[in-house]
Order: structure tokens, then sequence, then C-alpha cells
């Protein structure tokens, strides 16, 4: 496939050799890539040695030198000296290049110097490049080794030995008449340094064995010492005094400050007849009297039961009733108070608040609260009592959400209704929706006989 345009007015074929697309894939390894058209019989010439360039696909921009006959096979196959990044498809464009580069001059300078590949040291390799590199017509390995490297005085040789012999006495610090080769004589093995070395290990191997001689007995006696010195013998194998307190410790030690109370610490108040541990322990009476044995005998005896049974008799008997009791406050006539939250659907109809229990109560008020805005499902939620809901305590004319619509809002009754034993208080949830409503009715009471109450 071919066809040129015109770039900037320079004819394209002055740069581009061929532009083309593969109709065939190239090999895996990006090696290849195929394009029939200028393959054998194709009438194209062989671009060995000139560019290829990708123009499409992911490899676009991709350069590399060809490196054999392109029409060597019908299929056109072009070999490059360096694999592209991957396999070349077919349907990829690529343009050839009139550029011929690095492939054909390395040729053309190799077969004028030589093949070095062949060489096995530097003076064939040199050798190579032939003579006539000066005016006497020397090799380059004369010019390079036998001229330079061997010389006399220029030469590694002869540089080795000056600076070997170099009196370096000249710089800050350096003892007069000192050579490098002094330097390194002092080095070596038996030199003055190494013996100095030498010298330092025998001492502290010696050094080493006096302490191996040191006997467990001479340790334990310089312990013994050291802890003397600070009277720590004393808190097992020596005595501390005769008296009622340890009379070697220090004010405001550690050990003071746990035995005496005062600032500073002193051992000095501390008296072991009666601030021991065992002194102490015998002062605790309970110690002897409240045994397991003590402890079930009164835990037979039920004496919690016996004592709430006093607790919860009345003035019949001549007892009086602790104020603090149920009892009490369930005597005739003592005022008592029960809160219940509602927080049922604003629609559920008819939900118990009170029950009134054992004995007759005369209620005494009722308060309907709003903890929080009612919803506004709740139309309204009155409240009754007595069989059949007969006494109405807050009529739904009162206990609306309109009054109950904002937190602490409240309407309430009060008067004295007698509701037998049995009977219920009652609130009717009436409204449109679901939604909880959230109030507390708080009613105040008493008994009309002893031991009534609501629950």
């Amino acid at each position: 496939m071919g066809g040129f345009s015109t770039i900037g007015g320079v004819e394209r074929e002055a740069l581009v050799s061929y532009a083309g697309v593969t109709d065939a894939d190239g090999a895996a390894d990006g090696t290849t890539l195929k394009c029939s058209a200028i393959g054998s019989g194709s009438g194209y010439p062989d671009f060995d040695g000139n560019q290829v360039i990708i123009t499409s696909g992911p490899y676009k921009g991709q350069v590399r030198d060809i490196n054999g006959a392109t029409n060597a096979d019908a299929a056109g196959t072009i070999t490059v000296a360096n694999a592209f990044d991957g396999q070349i498809t077919s349907g990829t464009s690529f343009i050839i290049t009139g550029i011929r580069t690095v492939p054909a001059e390395v040729a053309a300078l190799q077969a004028d110097i030589g093949d070095f590949s062949a060489q096995t040291n530097l003076k064939s390799l040199l050798a190579v490049l032939g003579s006539g590199w000066d005016t006497e017509n020397k090799t380059v390995y004369d010019k390079l080794v036998t001229d330079l490297l061997e010389h006399g005085t220029y030469g590694l040789a002869a540089q080795n030995t000056y600076i070997w012999d170099k009196d370096i006495s000249g710089y800050s610090g350096v003892k007069a008449g000192t050579y490098l080769k002094t330097l390194y004589d002092d080095w070596i093995d038996g030199g003055r340094l190494d013996l100095l070395i030498d010298a330092i290990k025998a001492k502290t191997d010696n050094l080493k064995d006096t302490w191996n001689d040191l006997s467990a007995a001479q340790v334990n006696a310089e312990v013994d010492t050291a802890l003397s010195d600070v009277d720590l013998d004393h808190l097992i194998n020596v005595a501390a005094g005769t008296g009622v307190y340890p009379v070697p410790l220090a004010d405001d030690s550690i050990i003071a400050k746990i035995l005496s109370k005062a600032d500073p610490a002193s051992a000095s108040s501390y008296d072991n007849t009666t601030d021991s541990l065992e002194a102490i322990s015998d002062k605790v009476a309970l110690a002897s009297v409240c045994t397991e044995a003590r402890l079930s005998e009164l835990d037979a005896a039920n004496m919690p039961a016996d004592i709430d049974a006093i607790l919860a008799a009345t003035t019949t008997d001549g007892v009086v009733v602790n104020s603090r009791t149920n009892a009490y406050k369930r005597l005739a006539g003592v005022p008592q108070v029960i809160e219940v939250s509602v927080t049922s659907a604003a629609n559920a109809g008819n939900i118990t608040i009170a029950t009134i229990t054992d004995q007759p109560c005369v209620i005494d008020s009722i308060v309907i609260h709003a903890d929080t805005a009612q919803t506004t499902d709740l139309t309204s939620c009155a409240v009754y009592g007595g069989a059949g809901k007969v006494v109405t305590f807050i009529s739904d004319s009162d206990a609306t959400q309109a009054n109950l619509d904002a937190a602490d809002k409240q309407v309430s009754w009060t008067g004295a209704v007698r509701l037998a034993a049995g009977k219920t208080i009652v609130m009717s949830l009436e409204g449109t929706g679901s939604t909880a409503v959230d109030l507390t009715v708080t009613i105040t009471y008493h008994a009309a006989v002893d031991g009534g109450y609501l629950a």
C-alpha cells in the first residue's frame, strides 16, 4: 500500500521510502512485522538498514532499525534489530524512512578496522588499529604501553618507586625522616605497631586471669560489707535494737514513711506491741465473734422476715408503723401519688392507666402532662374512671392535641371520686394515625380503707 502527500511544501518522498499497513501478524516477541506489498516480486527494493516507524496501535511512535532483507519472502517480513515492546499485529500502519542509521555504519567501520570480537588480549586488540599513529610509525600498543606505561620517568613502575620513597616529614605532625615505606614497615606483621598491639593484648590477658582468681568467699565478703554500710543487713540477719521500733532507721526513709504517719516520718513513733500486724489482728474482736457458725445461726433466725412483718403491722395491735414503709403510705387518708408514662399510638383507643388495688381509694387529682409536643395524629386523650367509663375526669374537649402541642403543656382535673377495688382509670386515645404520643399522667389519691393503692 502506498501513496504520498505534501508536508509543508516538501514532497514526502524525500523523507519516507514507503508507507503501508501490515496484512498479517508479526512475531509474538515483537521482532518482525509483515506487509506482502513489499515482499518478493513486489518490485520494491530491499529496505535493510532503513528505519521503520509504527504509526498506529499500542506501539505507535516506536522506531527500530531494519536488520535483514525485506523482500526475501512473499510475506514481506521486516525484521528489526531490537524488538518492539509487543507483537505488531495485522492492520497496523507503519512507514519506512529514507534514513539509514547505525547498522550500516557499524558494518562499514568494522570493514575498515577489522573484527574486535576475535581479539583475546589488549596487544592483539590494539594491533587491529594498525600503525602510523605518530612520526615514528609506532603501533597503538607500543605508543600507549611501551612509551607511556613503561616509561622510565613517567611510567607506572617509575611513579611507584617515586611514591614509595617519598619523604613526608614536611607534613604537619609527621616525624622527620618519615617515608611511606617506613609507615608500611611499621604496620606489617612484626612492625612497631604490631608489636605494641601484641603487648597490650598480653596485659589485658593477665588482667582477665587476675579476675578469674577471685573466690566466692571474697565476693561474698565484699557484698556483705557494702550491705552493712547502708544497714541493709538489718532487714534479716542483724537485730535492729531492743526497743519497740527499729533504731537504725533514718527519718523520712521509705520504711519510716510506711511505719509512721508523722511529717517528717520517724520510726520512733512506731510501737511493735500495738502497731504490728499481729497486734492489730488481736484488736479485731469480730475475728472471734463472726464465725461461720454464728452467721449461719443468724441467717436461720430469718430476722429480715420478722422485721418486715413488724413494719407491715398497723396500729390495731398497738404497733406504730414506720413512715418509710408502703404499709404506712397505704393507711387510710395518707396521700399517695402514682405517675404513668403513656407512649401508645395516637389512635390506640382505651388504655388502662391504673387499677384500684386491695381496698377502695379516693382520687384527688389527675394531670396529663405533655413531655414533648404531641403528634398531629392525636385528636384527644380523655381520662375516665369506673365501670363503663362512667366518671369523666378530663373530657375529650379539654384533652385535645391543641392543648398539648408543646412540651410542658398540660390539662388537669381536681375533685374527689371514690372507686372500689378492682375499678380502673383509663385514657381514651383518639386520632387519625398511629404515631406514638409522649405523655405522663400523674394521679394524686389516698386509700379510703387501710391497704388501698393504685397499681
